[in-house]
């Protein structure tokens, strides 16, 4: 029998027990379901998935932690598409893991979220902040960077960048799943589904990319912030860019669940926790529903304090690098404006 290990609070426990095929097939499906887009595509496809789902369901019982016997997963006759790492996204990956561990015990302020977060914060070594954000990075992984450090002894609050897409998405089953890799390299985070993802080769090539990195010089000043050199390209679509992220609204995935862990953790520890909603440009937030509309998942979760920016007429569209990235200026305003709601 094939064990797999499954965490209660993973999107859905059931179809944790899915071939990782599935669940990617499944994840596009509830993407494009709303929108009308490719839904006929997968619809066959989905009642098959939909049909394992209830009746794991009957079957499963709700434990912190379980093993499940079920048989290995047929094995693929297809080609793999070769794997090419960005060394540049690794390499500054590489220097927030190290800024976290040197500054473990000196730390106040940790941030965490995706790259609007990267591109929004600007941390400083002064105020003992880190901006340990990074693209892709979804509520499983940022409430993992922050329990892991979660005992820092000088630790005061934690800063969570929330968008639009943040309660329905899953980097494993999205175009950036090689991310996860670094989390798993870097922090020894567990893949969501680790019977599909343990033995994945590109942990042998990034053993032999940063041997290299780190013998390049560190600079030991770096607190996680975004250099601002490139963003989407001018000529990006404003209302594909919305409604791709909308579908992450809109996907029933259930990713808020760790946050609530997050402010289950910090409310123990004693640690302020503040989720902070970034602005974005004006022709974006155009296509997007209304405040309450776009962030119904989190404005049914109690006692979370949130620091909204959603349509805040102090930013112009000079503050943004693309339809939805702050740049430097951008970044520096946010910044400012978030610690004031902190220290009030």
């Amino acid at each position: 029998m094939h064990a797999i290990s499954v965490d209660v609070a993973t999107t859905d426990l059931p179809m944790c027990t899915l071939p990782l095929k599935l669940l990617k097939m499944r994840y596009r499906l509830l993407s494009h379901l709303t929108c009308g887009q490719k839904a006929k595509k997968y619809r066959a496809k989905y009642k098959k998935i939909d049909c394992v789902h209830k009746r794991n369901t009957k079957t499963l019982p709700l434990l912190p932690l379980l093993t499940i016997s079920s048989p290995p997963p047929p094995v693929s006759t297809e080609k793999t598409k070769p794997f090419q790492i960005n060394k540049n996204s690794v390499e500054i990956f590489y220097k927030k893991y190290f800024s976290l561990q040197l500054y473990e015990n000196t730390i106040e302020t940790i941030v965490v979220g995706n790259s609007h977060g990267f591109y929004g914060y600007m941390a400083e070594e002064s105020r003992h902040e880190i901006n340990a954000c990074d693209p892709s990075q979804d509520l499983y992984y940022s409430y993992k960077i922050y329990d892991k450090y979660a005992n820092a002894p000088k630790l005061k609050n934690i800063i969570l960048f929330y968008s639009v897409f943040s309660p329905g998405y899953l980097i494993e089953l999205s175009p950036e799943e090689w991310r996860s890799d670094l989390y798993r390299f870097f922090f020894d985070i567990p893949y969501r589904f680790s019977t599909e993802y343990e033995k994945r080769p590109v942990l042998n090539d990034l053993a032999s990319l940063i041997a290299d990195i780190k013998n390049a010089p560190h600079d030991f000043h770096y607190m996680g912030n975004c250099p601002h050199t490139a963003f989407n390209p001018p000529d990006t679509d404003p209302e594909a860019r919305a409604k791709a992220h909308l579908k992450g609204a809109v996907r029933d995935e259930n990713q808020n669940s760790y946050l609530e862990l997050m402010a289950k953790r910090a409310d123990e520890k004693g640690h302020g926790l503040y989720v902070v909603l970034p602005p974005y440009r004006s022709d974006y937030t155009s296509f997007l529903p209304s405040f309450e509309e776009t962030f119904s998942a989190l404005l049914k979760l109690k006692d979370i304090n949130i620091i909204s920016f959603f349509s805040d007429k102090r930013f112009s569209d000079s503050d943004f690098g693309d339809t939805d990235h702050l740049n430097e200026n951008g970044a520096k305003k946010l910044t400012d404006l978030i610690r004031e709601e902190i220290n009030k």
